[in-house]
């Protein structure tokens, strides 16, 4: 039996996030690790981490589809979103005082605190933000000692060896 083709251009129906998804972003939101929230949310325990990473890689190419959807489309998200961050001012009061009278200065900066939120905020949207490495276990580092700068080693243990006192006066002989 011949499998039917869809038409050049048309959309594929949009499956609905299935329950076991819908709990493992739930977990994901509060906190969670990838293997922790695949764990709690039905996903095999013998390998978690990478059931958790593909379950998210799902539902990543899932979410513009749901977004569009709900009129959050690239454009609105620039135009409606982004852009008034990137443009944001705040307000800024001086308290001042006048021939004996207190005056309030009113003047409009940048928020830079707002439009970096944004640009990070877009960054990560697009993928490209880089990841900071994941703690790999132990740092340690590796000191090469050339023999040819270190001394002769009988010379070291002469050294290291306490020297001989001289006997104090009224120090029994031995």
């Amino acid at each position: 039996m011949a499998r039917k083709r869809s038409k050049p251009g048309a959309r594929k129906k949009r499956r609905p996030l299935t329950p076991r998804r819908v709990k493992f972003v739930k977990q994901l939101v509060l906190g969670k690790s990838l293997a922790e929230a695949a764990r709690k949310s039905g996903y095999t325990k013998h390998r978690a981490n990478q059931a958790g990473h593909q379950a998210l890689e799902q539902i990543r190419k899932a979410a513009p589809e749901l977004l569009a959807e709900h009129g959050l489309t690239d454009d609105v998200l620039i135009d409606n979103y982004l852009l008034p961050l990137m443009n944001a001012e705040k307000t800024e009061f001086f308290p001042y005082t006048q021939r004996g009278q207190r005056k309030l200065l009113t003047v409009n900066v940048v928020d830079w605190r707002a439009r970096d939120d944004g640009l990070e905020k877009a960054m990560k949207i697009r993928g490209l933000y880089v990841k900071e490495a994941e703690n790999t276990g132990p740092q340690f580092s590796v000191v090469i000692i050339n023999g040819d700068n270190r001394p002769p080693w009988s010379q070291m243990k002469r050294a290291m060896q306490p020297a001989e006192a001289a006997p104090l006066p009224g120090d029994p002989a031995p």
